[in-house]
């Protein structure tokens, strides 16, 4: 968010090319013409792995829209760990999701890059008034929240019911969903952190997954060979967030 990155000193990148598609699955959602009003709202901002991007209590002065990489959305607690993940942020979504429900929204959680990217910064002032004025938008974003309710519900869901390789191939498949095709640069410690569990059980499990010729292991990265064998492997929580996006798709604009 501005408030961080400006702060931390992230640099930043010059101005948005128009003339490329935008990436964001929300904003594709705006006419041309809506954009183009728009522009001089919209700044391109990259995204570093491990930067702090909000901090719980932190005002949301705006929101990123995301266009390449991943954001984990973080609970802290009060042991070792530090920090549960309880949202995954890619190019289907936004940081800063308060500023779509709240009038002077604040952090509740704690937002972290985990593969660096790049995303689209919008003041909450044009944002609302974008939500205001073109409908297609506001339902696209209303349908995001609802989904993210029903990420966070079944992430509870998984926690308590589900073995640490059914997780990890959860994740994997989460993850990939929002980087389709990308490797993932991450480290054994930061998925065990984000799942809540202990190292040697993530490391086992990420074992059993290369076993299966699904994934292949690498020094601070993982490449997903076989997505039909990573699903099977999978517990039934992503099956079933699949058919609520599926579900949320098939609604009416109207009814949300």
């Amino acid at each position: 968010m501005c408030n961080l990155s400006d702060r931390e000193g992230i640099r930043r990148m010059n101005s948005v090319d128009w003339t490329r598609r935008i990436n964001n699955q929300l904003l594709q959602v705006l006419p041309s013409h809506e954009l183009d009003r728009m522009r001089s709202h919209i700044t391109p901002v990259p995204l570093i792995a491990e930067q702090v991007l909000l901090r719980p209590g932190d005002r949301v002065n705006d929101v990123l829209f995301v266009e390449e990489g991943l954001i984990s959305v973080q609970a802290p607690v009060s042991d070792r760990l530090g920090h549960v993940e309880v949202g995954l942020v890619g190019r289907e979504g936004l940081v800063g999701l308060p500023a779509l429900l709240m009038e002077r929204p604040i952090a509740l959680h704690q937002a972290v890059v985990h593969v660096s990217g790049s995303a689209l910064r919008m003041p909450i002032g044009p944002l609302n008034t974008l939500l205001d004025r073109v409908p297609d938008f506001r339902h696209a974003c209303n349908r995001y929240i609802v989904g993210e309710f029903g990420h966070l519900a079944q992430s509870v869901v998984c926690s308590s019911r589900h073995s640490t390789t059914q997780r990890c191939a959860r994740w994997l498949l989460l993850a990939d969903d929002r980087m389709p095709g990308s490797p993932l640069p991450l480290r054994q410690v930061l998925l065990a952190q984000m799942l809540a569990v202990h190292r040697p059980g993530v490391s086992a499990a990420l074992r059993l997954l290369q076993d299966t010729g699904c994934i292949r292991q690498q020094r601070g990265r993982i490449d997903i060979l076989d997505r039909s064998i990573l699903e099977q492997s999978a517990c039934e929580c992503y099956a079933r967030e699949r058919v609520l996006r599926d579900l949320l798709c098939r609604q009416p604009q109207h009814a949300l």
